[in-house]
Protein backbone atom coordinates (compact mmCIF):
# COMPACT_ATOMS: atom_id res chain seq x y z
CA UNK A 1 0.00 0.00 0.00
CA UNK A 2 1.50 3.53 -0.93
CA UNK A 3 1.83 6.01 1.80
CA UNK A 4 0.95 9.37 1.50
CA UNK A 5 3.33 12.64 2.74
CA UNK A 6 2.64 16.57 2.48
CA UNK A 7 4.86 18.86 1.46
CA UNK A 8 5.38 20.64 4.16
CA UNK A 9 6.54 17.07 5.89
CA UNK A 10 8.92 16.61 3.02
CA UNK A 11 10.62 20.06 3.58
CA UNK A 12 10.62 19.42 7.36
CA UNK A 13 12.41 16.02 7.18
CA UNK A 14 14.62 17.79 4.64
CA UNK A 15 15.57 20.90 6.86
CA UNK A 16 15.89 18.95 10.01
CA UNK A 17 18.44 16.64 8.47
CA UNK A 18 20.71 19.41 7.38
CA UNK A 19 20.34 21.67 10.79
CA UNK A 20 17.49 23.87 9.14
CA UNK A 21 14.28 23.52 10.18
CA UNK A 22 13.45 25.17 13.67
CA UNK A 23 9.24 25.57 14.21
CA UNK A 24 7.92 27.82 16.94
CA UNK A 25 4.71 30.26 17.14
CA UNK A 26 4.77 33.81 17.97
CA UNK A 27 3.93 34.43 21.94
CA UNK A 28 3.35 38.39 21.25
CA UNK A 29 0.86 39.33 17.89
CA UNK A 30 2.35 40.70 14.60
CA UNK A 31 1.71 43.79 14.30
CA UNK A 32 1.49 46.25 11.41
CA UNK A 33 5.35 46.81 11.69
CA UNK A 34 8.23 44.17 10.97
CA UNK A 35 8.52 42.29 14.38
CA UNK A 36 7.87 38.46 15.22
CA UNK A 37 8.62 38.11 18.92
CA UNK A 38 8.18 34.22 20.25
CA UNK A 39 10.40 33.73 23.87
CA UNK A 40 10.51 30.12 22.17
CA UNK A 41 13.68 31.65 20.45
CA UNK A 42 15.27 32.28 23.34
CA UNK A 43 15.93 28.45 24.09
CA UNK A 44 17.64 27.82 21.08
CA UNK A 45 19.54 31.33 19.98
CA UNK A 46 22.79 30.53 22.27
CA UNK A 47 21.97 33.66 23.90
CA UNK A 48 23.32 35.81 21.54
CA UNK A 49 21.72 38.54 19.86
CA UNK A 50 21.94 38.65 16.68
CA UNK A 51 21.88 34.52 15.86
CA UNK A 52 19.55 34.75 13.77
CA UNK A 53 20.75 37.21 11.23
CA UNK A 54 20.68 36.35 7.64
CA UNK A 55 18.30 33.22 8.58
CA UNK A 56 14.79 33.28 6.56
CA UNK A 57 11.33 33.32 8.40
CA UNK A 58 8.30 31.32 6.70
CA UNK A 59 5.29 32.38 7.85
CA UNK A 60 2.91 29.29 7.49
CA UNK A 61 -0.25 30.86 9.32
CA UNK A 62 -2.51 33.64 9.95
CA UNK A 63 -3.21 37.19 8.02
CA UNK A 64 0.82 37.02 6.67
CA UNK A 65 0.20 33.19 5.60
CA UNK A 66 2.80 32.51 3.39
CA UNK A 67 4.96 35.59 3.99
CA UNK A 68 8.97 34.86 3.44
CA UNK A 69 11.40 36.95 4.47
CA UNK A 70 14.85 37.69 5.36
CA UNK A 71 16.38 38.50 9.80
CA UNK A 72 18.03 41.67 9.34
CA UNK A 73 18.28 41.82 13.40
CA UNK A 74 17.52 39.68 16.69
CA UNK A 75 17.22 40.49 20.37
CA UNK A 76 17.76 37.71 22.64
CA UNK A 77 15.87 39.44 25.36
CA UNK A 78 12.89 39.57 24.17
CA UNK A 79 12.74 36.77 21.38
CA UNK A 80 12.26 39.41 18.39
CA UNK A 81 12.96 38.76 14.92
CA UNK A 82 13.09 41.99 12.65
CA UNK A 83 12.62 41.23 8.87
CA UNK A 84 12.83 42.93 5.96
CA UNK A 85 10.11 43.83 3.85
CA UNK A 86 7.11 45.81 4.00
CA UNK A 87 5.20 45.89 7.43
CA UNK A 88 3.91 43.05 7.99
CA UNK A 89 -0.12 42.06 8.49
CA UNK A 90 -1.73 42.80 12.11
CA UNK A 91 -2.49 39.25 13.96
CA UNK A 92 -5.13 38.37 16.54
CA UNK A 93 -3.76 35.32 18.01
CA UNK A 94 -0.46 33.32 17.76
CA UNK A 95 1.03 32.12 14.23
CA UNK A 96 2.88 29.59 13.03
CA UNK A 97 6.11 30.34 11.50
CA UNK A 98 9.77 28.63 10.28
CA UNK A 99 13.65 29.68 10.77
CA UNK A 100 15.69 28.49 8.00
CA UNK A 101 19.33 28.84 7.05
CA UNK A 102 19.16 28.24 3.97
CA UNK A 103 16.46 29.81 1.29
CA UNK A 104 13.04 27.51 1.78
CA UNK A 105 12.07 28.65 -2.05
CA UNK A 106 15.04 26.47 -3.92
CA UNK A 107 13.88 23.71 -1.19
CA UNK A 108 10.75 23.37 -2.50
CA UNK A 109 11.89 23.54 -6.08
CA UNK A 110 14.36 21.01 -6.05
CA UNK A 111 11.48 18.55 -4.35
CA UNK A 112 9.19 19.32 -7.42
CA UNK A 113 12.22 18.59 -9.79
CA UNK A 114 12.89 15.23 -7.97
CA UNK A 115 9.30 13.93 -7.79
CA UNK A 116 8.62 15.14 -11.87
CA UNK A 117 12.10 13.29 -12.58
CA UNK A 118 11.29 10.36 -10.27
CA UNK A 119 7.77 9.82 -11.81
CA UNK A 120 7.40 11.74 -15.38
CA UNK A 121 4.93 9.77 -16.69
CA UNK A 122 2.60 10.11 -14.10
CA UNK A 123 1.06 13.50 -13.22
CA UNK A 124 1.53 14.61 -9.56
CA UNK A 125 0.13 17.89 -8.47
CA UNK A 126 3.18 18.80 -6.29
CA UNK A 127 1.98 22.32 -6.02
CA UNK A 128 -0.77 21.08 -4.35
CA UNK A 129 1.03 18.73 -1.88
CA UNK A 130 0.35 20.67 1.20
Amino acid sequence: MATTTTLSTILQNMGESIDDHLEFATTTNITTNNSIISTELIGVDRGSDDHFIGWKVYIGSGNNDTKYRYVSDYATATGTLTVRGVALVAETGAVTCQLHKYDRTKKVNAVKRTVNELFPSTRIDVDNMD
